[in-house]
C-alpha cells in the first residue's frame, strides 16, 4: 500500500468518525429539543392533574354526603357547576362533559407540534359523543330546540357542522354533514346499507379508533413510544370488550367490530375469544397477556369492562411515569379527565338520588 493509498484510507476513516459523530449529536440534539418542547406542557397537564380519578379524593366526597359540599369541592378542578338540582340528570350529564372536553381542548392548545395529530384523533372520540347524540335524537323526532341543549361544538363538529346536524330535517341528512369531518361518508353509507343506529354507532368508534392508529404513524418518532403503547392499549380493550360482548349477546359478523393495531391482543387470539363455549374460556384465551391478571376471575361482561377501564387508568399513569418528558402525560391526561367527568357525574349522582355509597363506590374508576 503506497503512501496516497494510506492518506486516501486515513481520510475516509476520519470523515466516517465525523459523519458518525455528526449523526448521534443530531440525534441527541432532536431528543433534547424534544424533551425542552414538552416541559411547559408537560408541567401544566401534571398541575391540572385529574384529582378525581384517586381514591383517596373520592372516597373523601363520598363521606361529604352534602351536594353543595360535592360541587364546592368539584369547582376547584374547573367543573363550575350552578343550579344542579334545577337542570335536570341529563342537562347536568352534558354540562359536566362540556366542562371536561373544554378543559382538555385548553390543554392541548399548548400542546408540540410532536405530538398534535395524536391529539387532533383523540379530540373524535368527543365530536363522535356529539355526533351521534344528535343522530338518535333525530332518530327519535326530537325538536331542533330539545338537541340544541344536550349538544355543544368540539373540534371537527364545529359550530356550522353542529347548526347544520340539528336542523337537518331526518337522520340522512344529518349523517351527510359528517361528510365534511373526518368521519368522511362512513357513518351514510352504514346508515345507507342498514338503517341502524347501533351499526353506525359501531362504524363512527371504528373510524376514531383507525384515526387514532394513524396518528402513531404521524407523530414525531421521539414521541411514538408512548403514543404507541397507549393507542395499542386502547385498541386492546376496545376489541376485547367488543368481542365479549357480542359474545355475550350472540351477535355475528363480530369481525366488523375489530380494529387492528392492538398492543398484546392480535385479531387471531380475539378469533380464538370467540370459538370459545363460555365468557370464562373466552377469558382464559388471554392468557400471558396484561389484561388476564386484572379479569381473569370475573364471571360477567359489566366486570370485565370495569375492570379494564380500570387497568387502562393505571396503565395510562404508567406510560405517563415512564415518558415523562414526551408524550406520556399527553396520552394519559385526557383518558384521566373522561374518568375524572364520570366519577363525578356519578357522586353527584348518588347523593341527589340517596343512592347506596357501595353501588356508587361500584361505579367509580379509580387508582390507588
Amino acid at each position: 500500500m503506497d503512501a496516497w493509498t494510506i492518506v486516501l484510507v486515513a481520510l475516509s476513516v476520519t470523515f466516517l468518525a465525523i459523519l458518525i459523530a455528526v449523526v448521534l449529536f443530531m440525534g441527541y440534539l432532536r431528543l433534547i429539543l424534544t424533551i425542552a418542547s414538552f416541559m411547559g406542557p408537560n408541567t401544566r397537564l401534571v398541575a391540572i392533574g385529574a384529582r378525581f380519578t384517586r381514591r383517596e379524593e373520592v372516597e373523601r366526597l363520598l363521606e361529604l354526603g352534602s351536594l353543595s359540599e360535592i360541587l364546592s369541592e368539584i369547582r376547584t378542578s374547573g367543573y363550575d357547576l350552578k343550579d344542579v338540582e334545577g337542570m335536570g340528570l341529563e342537562a347536568m350529564e352534558t354540562e359536566i362533559e362540556r366542562k371536561m372536553v373544554e378543559i382538555i381542548s385548553t390543554a392541548f392548545s399548548s400542546l408540540p407540534e410532536a405530538v398534535r395529530p395524536f391529539a387532533d384523533a383523540y379530540m373524535l372520540r368527543f365530536d363522535n359523543r356529539v355526533a351521534t347524540r344528535v343522530i338518535k335524537a333525530k332518530y327519535a323526532g326530537e325538536r331542533p330546540y330539545d338537541i340544541e341543549k344536550k349538544v355543544y361544538p368540539v373540534r371537527f363538529i364545529t359550530p356550522e357542522v353542529l347548526r347544520q346536524m340539528v336542523d337537518a330535517a331526518t337522520v340522512e341528512e344529518a349523517l351527510a354533514v359528517l361528510d365534511a369531518t373526518p368521519f368522511g361518508d362512513v357513518p351514510l353509507k352504514t346508515w345507507s346499507a342498514t338503517e341502524n343506529l347501533v351499526s353506525v354507532d359501531t362504524a363512527m368508534d371504528k373510524v376514531v379508533l383507525e384515526k387514532l392508529m394513524e396518528s402513531v404513524r404521524l407523530v414525531d418518532e421521539t414521541v411514538k413510544p408512548a403514543v404507541s403503547a397507549f393507542v395499542g392499549m386502547m385498541i386492546d380493550v376496545h376489541n376485547v370488550t367488543s368481542m365479549l360482548r357480542a359474545k355475550n349477546m350472540e351477535i355475528e359478523n363480530v369481525e366488523e367490530l375489530l380494529v387492528e393495531g392492538g398492543y398484546e391482543v392480535p385479531l387471531w387470539k380475539l378469533k380464538q375469544m370467540m370459538e370459545a363455549r363460555s365468557i370464562e374460556e373466552a377469558i382464559a384465551q388471554l392468557e400471558g397477556t396484561s389484561y388476564y391478571q386484572e379479569i381473569r376471575d370475573l364471571r360477567t361482561v359489566k366486570d370485565v369492562e370495569r375492570a379494564l377501564e380500570r387497568y387502562m387508568l393505571k396503565r395510562a399513569e404508567e406510560i405517563a411515569r415512564t415518558y415523562y418528558s414526551s408524550a406520556g402525560p399527553t396520552v394519559w391526561f385526557p383518558l384521566a379527565k373522561e374518568y375524572e367527568a364520570r366519577n363525578i357525574r356519578a357522586l353527584l349522582l348518588g347523593v341527589m338520588k340517596n343512592v347506596r355509597k357501595e353501588f356508587v363506590r361500584d361505579a367509580l374508576v379509580v387508582v390507588e
